[in-house]
């Protein structure tokens, strides 16, 4: 019994790594990552790094980088998105933003600036033609998603931009653009009603969006989810922050949160700014070419006067 024990132990001795085998691998590890990445050898950085994704940070962008220049955009979003909820500095969101939107041929960039340029003429059928047509040859770029989703929402095809955008998410779950198409989407499906709203759309921080129509849909969206606390707080100071803002001042007067005296505060502002019916209509059509149909619904001027009676 003890010779077996001992050769047991002789084993057990043989196979772990002895601390001078395992520096040596290390630094094998590392020379051989340096040298791939001095001979910008995608296919071995990506070989040596993929599988200690999560391990180490300076490693992980030098893998999506790499896994960027073999033109696999889904894997290098799926690093990056790792990355990014304990590591939100510039070179992240920057690589981010590049992952989503860089061509890796001419002709997918060129049918995805044809459907932009046909959104802007208002020919939103050819326009998801030529989007589907760049989904079709770079699958996962979130830029070309994200205009399917827009122009779906334009045709009213509902169901399928809802899908598109799960899609979307999974490869940018971040995009304050999506997020607010998901907002547009729950309050059109009125699943912001039934349970499945938006965690991610938090609290509604200062400063606010820059433009009106994102700010209304997510103002809609937290009336919908009973957040009435948080739109107090944000009627406090939005008059003040937003004094051109006249279709949302009135969203905010007719919303029942207002006190006596913010009721009259606003009541005397919306007045005010509607004198002028010329500017009224030339500040929205700008805020709705400015939006890219974001637009909660287009709202008259005489609508408004309506509703301020």
């Amino acid at each position: 019994m003890p010779k077996q024990a001992s050769i047991l132990l002789l084993l057990i001795l043989i196979l772990l790594p002895s601390r001078t085998n395992a520096g040596s691998v290390a630094g094998s590890f590392d020379a051989d990552l340096k040298e791939a990445v001095q001979k910008n050898d995608w296919p071995e950085i990506v070989m040596l790094l993929n599988p200690k994704s999560g391990q180490n940070f300076e490693h992980d962008l030098i893998l999506a980088k790499s896994l960027l220049q073999l033109e696999r955009r889904a894997e290098a979003l799926k690093v990056l998105n790792t990355l990014y909820p304990n590591h939100r500095e510039d070179r992240v969101v920057k690589l981010l933003q590049l992952a989503g939107s860089i061509f890796f041929n001419q002709e997918t960039s060129n049918l995805y600036f044809e459907g932009v340029r046909l959104v802007a003429a208002r020919k939103f059928a050819e326009a998801k033609e030529k989007f589907d047509q760049a989904n079709a040859k770079e699958p996962s770029h979130v830029l070309v998603l994200t205009r399917l989703v827009e122009i779906e929402l334009v045709l009213g095809q509902t169901d399928q931009a809802t899908r598109r955008l799960k899609e979307a998410l999974l490869l940018a779950p971040q995009s304050p653009e999506l997020k607010l198409f998901s907002i547009k989407i729950a309050l059109l499906t009125d699943e912001a009603t039934k349970g499945e709203s938006l965690d991610s759309v938090g609290t509604l921080k200062k400063p606010y969006p820059i433009y009106e129509a994102p700010f209304l849909l997510v103002i809609e969206f937290l009336k919908r989810t009973g957040r009435s606390e948080e739109l107090k707080t944000i009627a406090e100071d939005f008059l003040k922050a937003h004094p051109t803002w006249v279709t949302a001042q009135v969203w905010f007067y007719k919303s029942g949160l207002l006190s006596a005296k913010q009721m009259m505060a606003y009541k005397t502002q919306i007045d005010r700014a509607l004198k002028a019916r010329d500017r009224f209509d030339s500040d929205l059509e700008k805020e709705m070419s400015r939006s890219q149909y974001l637009w909660v619904g287009y709202t008259r001027f005489d609508d408004l006067v309506n509703d301020m009676r």
